[in-house]
């Protein structure tokens, strides 16, 4: 009897410190891989944030002026290279995309291993025993005392950066006023949040698994706005807001400037614009609207030959370059938009800016000489002592704007409106062909009234 129970003793024994052997095998394979994958994203976070640095490098150095000229592209810093800056613009974002979903995927396997681990352990990991890597101790450091800024912090390197990044490059390129672009760079930061919303979910189903949500649109709508949310308490999910409705306010600012009916657009919010302006509001306005500003005395002449000389002398189109050599065009911005645009006391003679929207611009003592301004959409621009001889301006839209002081000799004025436009000083004679009523009754007393 006894023999039997010292037997049983012994069988209890042996399968308990078998099991026992049994869980701790589990938890140093777990470890192992924690341990492999930690060195990957490790790897991988550096590659990422290196990317992320060097292309907010080159967008905090993209200036007004090389949004203007356009075509002279824009040279990488590091390995001296020139790039197409619109090229750029495109390529660049969707490239950042791509590798922020690719990192995301490989975070969510990791986050998925660590718990793993955990599990195997039955209870928290050891803080001495956790690999170093903000992820790690932000998901398994639970008694941490700076657990919320570990939290915000990993948040922030390891996933939002992607859209932060995207964010700054539709801000800084939202100034070129391209409906297109701005909508393709809003596209993919919103592309992006949705993807920040779906891990987000991926991790909490990995912390608490749940049952798979559909793909709805209340689902997408939620994902994008409710689990895109950083972990990292109230001011975490606070500043995430105010960054987001930023975003909203800056897009929706784009599409007003670029959609908006010109003569609407140049008479009736102009003044409005102006007067936020007035009030100390300068530093606002030049941070969310999107206006090229240059510096005072720049020369604007192209390198090369324009893109409008280089296609015509492609196609053969002989009749073409003709006329743009005779013109002697130094700079091509044919019906470009420049709302708003901030050109004043610069050099733009003999400049292309035939079917430009120049709205509001500022153009006091612009030197213009010899400019194509046909058809140029110019209502409520301050053009006080713009240099304006020898330009054309057959067709240009003049409602409102201030032409004080300018100088016309030889300007082509054929059909050109001027209603409502300050042309207090100027010789009438200047003016023949010129329409002086104005087509818009907001437009009627805007120019005369600055």
């Amino acid at each position: 009897m006894g023999y039997n129970r010292c037997s049983y003793n012994y069988l209890m024994f042996k399968a308990s410190y078998s099991e026992r052997l049994l869980e701790m095998s589990k938890s140093e394979i777990a470890e192992e891989h924690v341990k492999d994958s930690t060195e990957k994203i490790r790897q991988m976070l550096f590659v990422y944030l290196a990317l992320q640095a060097y292309v907010l490098t080159v967008v905090f150095s993209t200036s007004d002026k090389m949004l203007l000229l356009v075509n002279e592209g824009i040279k990488l810093p590091f390995i001296d290279l020139n790039v197409p800056l619109l090229w750029f613009y495109v390529v660049i974002p969707l490239f950042i995309i791509a590798t922020h979903v690719d990192f995301l995927l490989n975070l969510e396997s990791h986050q998925n291993k660590l718990l793993t681990w955990q599990r195997a352990l039955k209870g928290s990991v050891p803080r001495e025993h956790i690999p170093l890597l903000l992820f790690n101790l932000a998901t398994l450091d639970e008694d941490g005392l700076l657990k919320s800024w570990v939290t915000f912090a990993s948040s922030i390197l390891c996933i939002y950066s992607g859209p932060i990044t995207l964010a700054v490059i539709f801000w800084r390129f939202s100034d070129y006023q391209s409906g297109l672009m701005s909508l393709f760079h809003g596209l993919l930061f919103l592309t992006d949040i949705y993807f920040v919303g779906k891990i987000n979910q991926a991790f909490k189903n990995n912390t608490s698994p749940a049952a798979v949500k559909g793909r709805s649109v209340l689902n997408i709508v939620k994902s994008a706005l409710y689990d895109s949310r950083p972990q990292g308490g109230w001011l975490a999910i606070s500043i995430w807001y105010v960054f987001l409705s930023f975003m909203v306010i800056e897009a929706g600012i784009v599409s007003w400037i670029v959609n908006t009916e010109d003569n609407k657009f140049a008479c009736q919010y102009l003044s409005t614009v102006e007067k936020f302006m007035e009030n100390g509001n300068g530093y606002v306005m030049g941070a969310l609207f999107p206006t090229i500003n240059i510096p005072f005395n720049e020369r604007l002449v192209a390198s090369g030959k324009t893109p409008a000389q280089a296609q015509a002398e492609e196609t053969g189109e002989l009749e073409m370059v003709t006329k743009f050599v005779r013109r002697d065009a130094s700079l091509d911005l044919k019906g470009r938009s420049l709302r708003m645009a901030g050109l004043g006391f610069n050099i733009l003679a003999k400049a292309d800016l035939s079917n430009a929207k120049m709205q509001g611009a500022f153009l006091v003592m612009t030197q213009l000489r010899g400019s194509y301004l046909v058809e140029t959409g110019l209502q409520g621009a301050n053009m006080f002592s713009a240099q304006l001889q020898d330009s054309d301006l057959r067709a240009a839209n003049l409602q409102g704007a201030v032409l004080a002081g300018s100088k016309l000799d030889g300007a082509k004025l054929d059909r050109a409106i001027l209603g409502g436009a300050n042309i207090e000083g100027l010789n009438k004679d200047l003016l023949k062909g010129a329409v002086l009523v104005p087509e818009n009754k907001e437009c009627a007393a805007f120019g005369r009234n600055k």
